[in-house]
């Protein structure tokens, strides 16, 4: 572990509690639930405030977990689930290198140096992670020129790397319960047969990449207006 300067550790945390109070002040807001008809919504309000602190308690789960790789996995998609019921964008869009590289870029634009000495080293270990899955596309006769070529019912189709991973992510997810079936598909076994199948040890940090994002920027939640 690298030395970190003991004063940056109070910055960090003054960082985390401001930001956390702002986010509070956002998630609060009774404004921000509004259905067609201009009522406050009580439901989708309460629903949001609980999705969060499941969010934050996910997360808590998955940072004790860092020996057992495989509940950490489950967790990052438990995580990517609950943080995408809060704010955009989607889980795919939240598995691509693009969207994870612009959360990090988003989060360290709020951030000293000293801050993101302490706050940031898990964040961009998951970003390099997510850029890692996707080099793990290697089948010769499905990749070339940074595409995989995917079977979809209209023919084969040729997707960038970054939504390969995308959809290689989202078929692991719906294969918690078992591989095959509706869920896979022959896209899920053409995905399964042109990956080493390697997941990056850091990559469940993605899910404290995008809470992170929430804390550095409370504000996006207002589109809800």
């Amino acid at each position: 572990m690298p030395y970190i300067a003991p004063a940056n550790f109070d910055s960090a945390i003054t960082w985390w509690v401001e930001h956390l109070n702002r986010l509070f002040t956002e998630i609060s807001d009774p404004c921000l639930y509004q259905n067609h008809s201009g009522q406050y919504d009580v439901f989708e309000h309460f629903e949001h405030v609980l999705s969060l602190e499941q969010a934050f308690r996910i997360v808590q789960s998955l940072s004790t977990l860092e020996r057992d790789e495989h509940a950490q996995r489950n967790l990052l998609f438990d995580a990517l689930d609950t943080i995408g019921g809060i704010r955009n964008p989607s889980f795919d869009e939240m598995c691509k290198l693009k969207t994870a590289q612009k959360a990090l870029d988003e989060i360290e634009a709020t951030m000293t140096p000293a801050i993101a000495e302490v706050l940031l080293p898990r964040a961009r270990a998951a970003v390099m992670a997510l850029q890692q899955l996707q080099q793990g596309f290697f089948l010769p006769s499905r990749v070339s020129g940074g595409e995989v070529r995917l079977p979809f019912k209209q023919g084969d189709q040729k997707v960038p790397l970054e939504s390969a991973a995308a959809r290689y992510l989202r078929m692991l997810r719906n294969a918690i319960h078992g591989f095959g079936g509706r869920e896979g598909g022959e896209t899920g076994q053409v995905l399964l047969a042109s990956h080493t199948g390697e997941i990056p040890v850091a990559l469940p940090d993605l899910a404290y990449l995008y809470l992170l994002r929430l804390l550095a920027r409370p504000e996006d939640l207002g589109p809800r207006r």
